[in-house]
């Protein structure tokens, strides 16, 4: 039941992307908050580097846009390979329960799923279509609602993967998005390696 909900919202998704759009108007952004290295809901770990990946910036989305709804957020980059970014955010209200089964949690992830092919909309992807059906994934002891995409990198025209990843853990979200430049198999096992890293070291 859970594949059957997640495959006809990826392919509901999927279609929004032939959509036409209308002009988008930008302002500045708030001047930035860094989050913390250590999230005391979660006790995960955010050191500066991890497995090559450096500490490109964090957010506390509180400080900084008066939004306790999103939480944080921590993004690691590989030069110009891959980013990484992971974020821990509460529910509106409760506890999130653990794992990937609560309907909470899909709910979270179809709405990440949503923004994902937003961003295709605007310009972040092109060709964006998924590799497989979403479904569940382990990582680092941790079970996910997972789904990876294809997709081509619009300034340099090159392949690339981009993942999605969401739980509940210790009471909270846990969102993982990964961007990877490549599309060849040694590079998807690459980045399945490195997102193993991730994960066991923020637990640490």
């Amino acid at each position: 039941m859970l594949a059957r909900k997640l495959c006809a919202f990826a392919t509901a998704c999927f279609a929004v992307l032939t959509l036409a759009i209308g002009g988008a108007w930008a302002q500045a952004p708030p001047a930035n908050v860094p989050a913390p290295a250590n999230d005391a809901a979660t006790g995960l770990t955010f050191p500066p580097e991890i497995a090559g990946a450096r500490l490109k910036y964090s957010t506390d989305y509180t400080k900084t846009m008066n939004r306790p709804d999103l939480g944080f957020a921590w993004s690691y980059q590989i030069d110009r390979l891959a980013v990484v970014t992971i974020y821990v955010y509460p529910a509106k209200s409760g506890r999130v329960p653990d794992g990937a089964t609560d309907d909470l949690v899909l709910a979270q992830f179809q709405q990440a799923l949503a923004d994902i092919y937003e961003g295709a909309k605007r310009g972040r992807y092109d060709e964006l279509k998924p590799i497989a059906a979403p479904g569940k994934c382990t990582i680092a002891r941790l079970t996910f609602l997972c789904i990876d995409l294809s997709a081509i990198q619009p300034q340099t025209k090159q392949p690339m993967r981009t993942s999605l990843m969401v739980t509940g853990y210790r009471g909270q979200f846990l969102k993982v998005r990964l961007d990877w430049i490549g599309a060849s198999d040694s590079s998807q096992a690459l980045a399945d390696r490195f997102l193993q890293t991730v994960i066991e070291t923020i637990q640490k």
